[in-house]
């Protein structure tokens, strides 16, 4: 005789189960214990009791269920099998399989703090879901690559008395002007950019300085054997003997004025007559001594009448005024 487990024997080859029970499917003398509500991951094993799975542990919400059991904990995820985390939407697993918020833009400077959310490090703000480094003013000709430090741009280099500003570079310098961008520079007041150079600004001078150089704005030096004129800002040239019926146009040079000839010596010049000057020489251009002799001769003369004829007016008022002082006492006797 068979026993009937977890029931009774009511007839011959038939059992009747305990409450709680009903008769197994794989064997007619067995009675196997009924959850209701079934027992997902576990096997039921008294009326209405789930024993879990190794690996699982009860519901607490449902007592009818065993969940996976994750020793660690799954925060911010699920434990969807025994010892395994499936992390929520926005996390991933880092290096000790924790679920940790997930940024799409790296938080460089900054932390994940929750998904495509950054919290940032002391000195860096937040911009676009990105840490941005902070500089207390505004980099001038340059970005701002950490907390108050600015990396100057190409063609920029760094003003040492105000790190917030790079200065232009002009690698060849700026000879008498400022340079106002990369290898540009813009002359000072009085000077221009020189031919063929755009590092250096040389002198302007609004007249030309003509045998001489412009050496600062509207100043001249002359050039050796020139001298400033007195009465112009121009330079002559320099004879060191003076030109005699000549100019000097050029230094020590002499040149003849119309109708006269250098001589031997460089700095005089003689008269020229065309026709042969007869017992007498050419003392000016077609003019002989002789002619010159009679020529002076003549002058001294009507000087000589000039200044008798103003003598003798002055003689005849003198007489008069005798005879009649005369006269008046002549009468004055009678």
């Amino acid at each position: 005789m068979v026993p009937c487990k977890y029931g009774q024997c009511t007839a011959p080859d038939s059992c009747t189960c305990n409450v709680g029970y009903q008769l197994s499917t794989s064997s007619k003398y067995e009675c196997e214990p009924v959850c209701s509500k079934g027992c997902r991951n576990g096997t039921c094993a008294a009326p209405e009791l789930c024993i879990c799975h190794v690996g699982y542990v009860l519901n607490a919400s449902n007592a009818s269920e065993c969940a996976p059991y994750c020793k660690q904990g799954c925060v911010n995820g699920k434990c969807t099998s025994p010892g395994k985390c499936t992390c929520d939407s926005g996390y991933k697993k880092d290096i000790t399989k924790r679920c940790v918020p997930y940024c799409n833009k790296k938080c460089t400077h900054g932390i994940c703090v929750s998904p495509n959310k950054c919290k940032c490090n002391p000195g860096y703000k937040e911009d676009d879901n990105s840490c941005k480094p902070i500089c207390e003013k505004m980099c001038q000709n340059g970005a701002c690559i950490a907390p108050n430090k600015c990396q100057c741009f190409d063609g920029f280099s760094k003003n040492y008395s105000d790190p917030f500003v790079c200065d232009p570079l002009c690698k060849n310098g700026c000879v008498n002007g400022v340079c106002i961008a990369p290898n540009t520079c813009t002359c000072n007041f009085g000077y221009i950019q020189a031919l063929n150079s755009n590092s250096v600004c040389v002198p302007y001078c609004n007249k030309s300085c003509h045998n001489g150089t412009c050496v600062a704005p509207d100043t001249c030096k002359c050039n050796a054997g020139y001298s400033q004129s007195n009465i112009s800002d121009t330079c002559e040239p320099v004879c060191d003997y003076a030109c005699s019926n000549g100019i000097c146009s050029s230094p020590n040079n002499c040149t003849c004025l119309k109708g006269y000839k250098p001589s031997n010596k460089s700095h005089d010049c003689l008269p020229v007559c065309n026709q042969e000057c007869i017992n007498s020489y050419c003392a000016a251009p077609n003019q002989s001594s002789l002619v010159s002799a009679v020529t002076i001769i003549l002058i001294i003369l009507v000087i000589i009448i000039s200044i008798s004829l103003r003598k003798q007016r002055k003689v005849k008022p003198n007489e008069m005024k005798q005879n009649l002082l005369h006269r008046n006492s002549t009468d004055s006797s009678i």
